[in-house]
């Protein structure tokens, strides 16, 4: 995150403020006054605003934090352009951050707990894979992948444009977004917020009843449960770097 005195940091909030306070994606869940509350003290770094400062309330503060990374950037700092040409894995724990556009030739796979966040559009060619357990990738632009699968937070200040399937799954964390659009939506036990939803086929939620068409829409082979469901897409999908 650029260097950027405190009182500048302080006004472009004081602005993105006003916006929030007419954006859906955060009132639905958020309170100014508690994010006024939690931005008191401004972090340094981008790991003591997501890993610290924001990292225990609902995923609207996350998302405003996505917004804010995004703003210094753009006002502060030269665009750049991150390019991983075989794929990216970001570790259990780790914290990576892109002050521009993220472009991945392969898959992006996030370990238990990583953090991502892009203050420009992500461009993943392969599949964004989060972690077993939680993961964020906030994106302040547009975000576009093959595949997406994730039992974490995905949060974008833009379009998310999946060409195959979008797989949420687990409901302790969600997904916001402007739009989405995907061949296959799966939001299992999710409460993701996606002002508009483009989707081919869509399930709300796996039943027994729901397995065999749930495998032949994500291209798995014949599965019992919804575990062996998860681990057959999650192999398939890496599979593909």
């Amino acid at each position: 995150m650029p260097t950027v005195p405190k009182n500048q940091v302080r006004e472009l909030y004081a602005e993105l403020r006003f916006r929030l306070a007419q954006d859906p994606l955060f009132t639905g869940s958020g309170s100014l006054d508690t994010l006024d509350g939690l931005m008191a003290k401004l972090p340094d770094t981008v790991e003591q605003l997501f890993g610290d400062t924001l990292s225990g309330d609902a995923d609207a503060y996350r998302y405003a934090g996505v917004l804010l990374c995004g703003e210094l950037v753009r006002r502060f700092a030269a665009h750049e352009v991150y390019t991983h040409d075989t794929g990216l894995a970001v570790d259990d724990g780790e914290v990576l951050f892109f002050g521009g556009d993220l472009r991945v030739g392969g898959n992006l796979v996030l370990g238990d707990k990583a953090i991502v966040v892009v203050a420009g559009d992500a461009e993943i060619e392969g599949s964004i894979v989060g972690g077993e357990g939680a993961s964020l990738l906030g994106v302040a632009g547009a975000v576009t992948a093959g595949n997406v699968m994730t039992r974490g937070e995905l949060l974008a200040g833009q379009r998310v444009t999946v060409q195959d399937v979008a797989y949420f799954s687990g409901n302790g964390c969600s997904a916001l977004a402007p739009a989405l659009r995907a061949r296959v939506l799966v939001e299992n036990k999710r409460l993701n917020t996606f002002s508009k939803v483009n989707a081919d086929d869509q399930l709300a939620e796996l039943t027994a009843d729901h397995l065999a068409r749930a495998a032949a829409l994500l291209g798995v082979g014949q599965v019992d449960t919804v575990v062996e469901l998860e681990q057959a897409l999650r192999s398939r999908l890496t599979a593909s770097s």
